[in-house]
């Protein structure tokens, strides 16, 4: 139980702390831009991808060990060309969309086993709202 706190900071941090850094540092690479300072954005946007580098490649090295690839692997690939070659946004909008995806999954898996223990499953109202909708307007035209 001692480390379920260390194991909930890392989730947040996963899942609300580097998408939200993520795309603050690519406004900022965007403002520095725009304000005549291309070299300063374009540093910014190396730092998001070097930074964000660090934990994909921690969790890509744990799924491995595992004996799992997954497309994080292609997303690492594509971060470290995207650093080589000098695309530093291109690197640094991969990197927000990977971090993004990753906190939906963490949300979504954290609020699926919630819902089962409560006994509920999807929320299938608004299905049949629309067939109720349907089959008015069924009965109307006819």
């Amino acid at each position: 139980m001692d480390n379920a706190p260390g194991r909930r900071f890392a989730s947040d941090l996963r899942t609300r702390v580097l998408p939200l850094a993520t795309l603050t540092l690519i406004a900022c690479g965007a403002v520095l831009q725009l304000a005549g300072a291309p070299s300063a954005g374009d540093a910014v946007w190396a730092a998001t991808v070097a930074v964000m580098l660090v934990p994909l490649t921690v969790s890509i090295a744990k799924a491995l060990a595992a004996g799992r690839v997954g497309v994080d692997a292609i997303a690492l690939i594509a971060m470290a060309g995207a650093l080589a070659v000098g695309q530093y946004l291109a690197g640094a909008v991969i990197a927000l969309m990977l971090s993004g995806g990753n906190a939906l999954e963490a949300m979504a898996s954290r609020r699926a086993p919630q819902r089962v223990r409560l006994g509920r499953g999807p929320d299938r109202g608004a299905g049949r709202g629309r067939r109720r909708a349907c089959a008015r307007r069924r009965a109307g035209s006819g």
